[in-house]
């Protein structure tokens, strides 16, 4: 890992939107990212909410 990202909001949905806009931000060059992964979770309605569970990631990812 080069760097790590963290955002963190009033509440859930804002620390999703400040998470959003700092991943649209983001630019690496030379190497590369799980950038779309990360943008694809967080548009997910369960991640969202908060309703997933320790095994989630693996079964959304199938």
């Amino acid at each position: 890992m080069i760097a790590k990202l963290i955002c963190w909001g009033a509440d859930r949905e804002q620390a999703f939107t400040r998470a959003e806009q700092a991943l649209g931000e983001l630019h690496v060059q030379g190497v590369p990212t799980a950038r779309a992964l990360y943008g694809s979770l967080l548009a997910c309605p369960e991640l969202r909410k908060g309703t997933v569970h320790t095994s989630w990631l693996e079964a959304w990812l199938e």
